[in-house]
């Protein structure tokens, strides 16, 4: 139980590391909303390009 613990540990270190020099810019262009009618309601979708 322990072990796993700490492997979580270094994983979400790992995930820092490589976050503070992000290699590409991200950049939002557009977000598309689709809806789609189901038995219980709608279901919402989103898309970001």
């Amino acid at each position: 139980m322990a072990e796993r613990e700490q492997r979580r540990g270094q994983r979400r270190d790992n995930r820092r590391e490589r976050d503070e020099t992000p290699e590409f810019a991200d950049r939002l262009v557009a977000i598309n909303r689709v809806s789609k009618t189901v038995k219980g309601g709608k279901r919402f979708g989103f898309a970001a390009l």
